[in-house]
């Protein structure tokens, strides 16, 4: 699908920047409603959420993702893991290595370093990677990737559509499937980041074919090495500029 016009040129209609604000707002009032009311005081950090997010608290705190020594304090406080570990594999050498690949905790890592430094200076929150402000930050992190996604998607569809059909899009593709889900109740598991990855590679795919240089070169090779290390089944997303027309 060839194009015509630099895409980072593209100003988006008003209607759409009115339509990803609604999108927005009405996933910030459905994540506040869920977290004040329907999961009040639950952590981001449970089942498949705590094996992405494990790098961070055990790398940047802990300095320990060989032990993890310090899980057995941090389940006895927070609940987080029940009986069994299955996020963890334990080796012959009495390490553990984490079942999940680091790419999640890369992109919450902005998110981390701001709770992580807040934390550093409360009296009120411990510095323990998994107490409110780390929450926190992971919530709004699913949000943040979430609206970069629409943002980006709503660019690269003004490419080739009226405001009308980017409208529809966005509208169906944010509340209308599962990544409501993974944007909004389970931030700390891999979709909300995968889609923002995968509407970057649109983006740069359609930049590159545009203007080959070698910056978006770069940028399109970092993304797939991103995605695979979230997800290595993804990392299939190399098939999008290799057969892109």
């Amino acid at each position: 699908m060839s194009c015509t016009i630099e895409i980072s040129s593209i100003k988006l209609p008003l209607a759409v920047k009115w339509c990803l604000l609604g999108i927005f707002s009405i996933m910030f009032l459905i994540k506040a409603w869920d977290v004040k009311y329907v999961n009040k005081g639950q952590s981001v950090f449970t089942y498949d959420a705590f094996g992405y997010y494990i790098y961070l608290p055990g790398t940047i705190i802990y300095h320990d993702i060989g032990k993890y020594e310090w899980l057995d304090s941090i389940n006895e406080e927070y609940h987080l893991l029940g009986n069994h570990i299955y996020q963890l594999h334990d080796c012959p050498n009495g390490n553990k290595v984490a079942k999940y690949y680091l790419g999640t905790a890369l992109m919450q890592l902005p998110f981390f370093l701001v709770a992580d430094v807040y934390c550093r200076y409360s009296d009120k929150y411990k510095r323990d990677g998994f107490s409110a402000p780390y929450n926190v930050s992971i919530h709004i992190a699913g949000l943040v990737y979430m609206i970069l996604g629409l943002f980006i998607l709503a660019k690269v569809l003004s490419v080739y559509f009226e405001a009308i059909v980017v409208n529809l899009t966005l509208i169906s593709i944010a509340l209308a499937t599962n990544i409501l889900q993974y944007a909004v109740f389970k931030s700390g598991m891999s979709h909300v980041y995968l889609f923002f990855l995968y509407t970057l590679m649109l983006y740069l795919v359609i930049k590159w074919n545009k203007n080959p240089n070698l910056n978006t070169s770069i940028g399109i090779g970092v993304l797939i090495g991103l995605v695979a290390l979230i997800r290595p089944t993804d990392g299939l997303i190399f098939l999008i500029p290799l057969l892109w027309r």
